[in-house]
């Protein structure tokens, strides 16, 4: 009975704190983005704006890359298509939408490329936004079946290559 209690008066809790994003995410946010394996000497800062616009359920999810060899600005919409059930869009405004999923505080994507399968984690711990993108080749895929025969599916896998991942702080509240 104290466990039923205890999830009847958390549960809603728990929903409100899901259904926050991306409204508790707004504001602007800065720090800077690390190459793995390190490629890259020059530091690249990067800020990310995510503001609410006039348009209901779309925010502007604006990001800017700055570095002595790099100045570029990068402005996309964040949709939802089904908030309720964490299903969301980011629109880059030039014809390609990348579907995203958002859950326990974070939001994901997965897309093919040019025979890159890059993977998009956005996520909020500790009042810190930490963006990553693994990536790795098509063409490098694995394949690999259990041991037991024919019956078991084949599974194929792809070596991670490389990946960016960027902290960002929030410097300013929307």
């Amino acid at each position: 009975m104290k466990k039923f209690l205890f999830l009847l008066l958390v549960f809603p809790f728990a929903l409100l704190a899901q259904n926050s994003f991306p409204s508790s995410w707004m504001g602007i946010w800065q720090g800077e983005l690390t190459f793995y394996p390190e490629r890259h000497q020059d530091t690249i800062k990067v800020s990310l704006e995510i503001a609410k616009t006039d348009i209901p359920g779309t925010y502007s999810w604006k990001t800017s890359y700055s570095s002595p060899k790099l100045n570029t600005v990068k402005d996309y919409l964040l949709r939802e298509r089904d908030s309720s059930k964490g299903i969301y869009e980011i629109d880059e405004q030039d014809g390609i939408i990348i579907p995203c999923r958002y859950f326990d505080n974070e939001l994901w994507s997965i897309l093919e490329v040019e025979g890159t399968i890059i993977i998009g984690l956005y996520s909020m711990k500790d009042e810190e936004l930490r963006v990553t993108f693994p990536s790795g080749k098509t063409d490098l895929a694995e394949f690999s079946r259990q041991f037991d025969g024919e019956d078991s599916p084949e599974v194929k896998s792809y070596p991670i290559s490389a990946s960016q991942k960027i902290v960002l702080t929030r410097v300013t509240e929307k």
